[in-house]
């Protein structure tokens, strides 16, 4: 068995004495030699802790690709959407809020430039004049997304570390703009009985007319007072002759799927809706 004597100087380690079977062995021990192993403990955990830096960065920063590539394809799809349908409904818009903010914590900016005329808008910002407003074919729509916070690759790259601290903050976060033209009018989609109730809604106005085009019948038939442009009749109920009586050619099914638009006038005013069975 081995056993170690340390001999002290003035608190340096002179000699080290073991005891081996047999006899003692005096192992001398360089003080330099001690002084150095600080050196090396220090520069070992230095190492290590860079090492783990730079590791989080590269993991931060593809989880930062990875949430700004969600965004832009979920921003994409709303521009999409809203040129498909000609519509941005509220309904729509809390969707994508909803969606976003899984991510973070983002801003919705809104911009409609307007066609009045052949290279001439009408630009609109306020959420209240955008969202279940009317769209024509030629508007143009942008969603602006922009995340209030940094990403934890961003908090990296502006962190100070040991004596090194960023002379410029670096602003990277995450944002994604999208703008597309309206590619058709505002369209949507009701059931039978809501077409019913509107021919009766606007059986007392004589501006406004409505049109249904059945399955049977796709050049449609006109309800409405003959005061209207298009009425050369007064047609104001609907059920009260043979052919809307099933399985007449204008029968209107309550739960089948028309699709409304609407026509307006020069003034902006309502004055023809048309319903198409789907």
């Amino acid at each position: 068995m081995i056993k170690g004597v340390l001999f002290f100087n003035g608190g340096i380690i002179l000699n080290l004495l073991i005891r081996e079977s047999g006899g003692l062995i005096i192992a001398p021990i360089n003080p330099k030699e001690l002084m150095v192993m600080p050196g090396k403990v220090i520069f070992t955990i230095i190492s290590l802790l860079m090492a783990t830096i730079i590791l989080l960065h590269v993991y931060s920063f593809f989880i930062h690709i990875s949430i700004k590539s969600n965004i832009n394809q979920i921003n994409y799809h709303t521009v999409s959407d809203i040129a498909d349908s000609g519509i941005f409904t509220n309904t729509l818009y809390n969707e994508l809020q909803e969606k976003i903010n899984k991510s973070g914590n983002y801003t919705i900016s809104l911009r409609l430039d307007k066609l009045v005329k052949s290279g001439i808008y009408d630009t609109y910002f306020d959420k209240d004049e955008i969202l279940d407003r009317r769209l024509r074919k030629g508007d143009r729509i942008t969603i602006y997304l922009e995340d209030k916070d940094l990403t934890w690759f961003g908090r990296l790259v502006n962190m100070s570390f040991l004596s090194y601290s960023p002379k410029v903050f670096i602003d990277n976060r995450i944002r994604s703009s999208k703008s597309t033209p309206i590619a058709v009018d505002a369209q949507d989609i009701v059931k039978g009985y809501d077409v019913i109730a509107d021919i009766k809604d606007k059986s007392v106005m004589d501006d406004i007319a409505v049109l249904v085009k059945t399955k049977m019948n796709d050049t449609g038939k006109y309800y409405g007072s003959i005061a209207h442009v298009y009425l050369d009749m007064t047609n104001l109920q609907y059920g009260d002759s043979a052919d809307e009586q099933y399985p007449a050619i204008n029968y209107i099914f309550d739960n089948g799927d028309f699709v409304r638009s609407i026509e307006y006038d020069s003034s902006d005013y309502v004055i023809l809706i048309t319903y198409v069975q789907q």
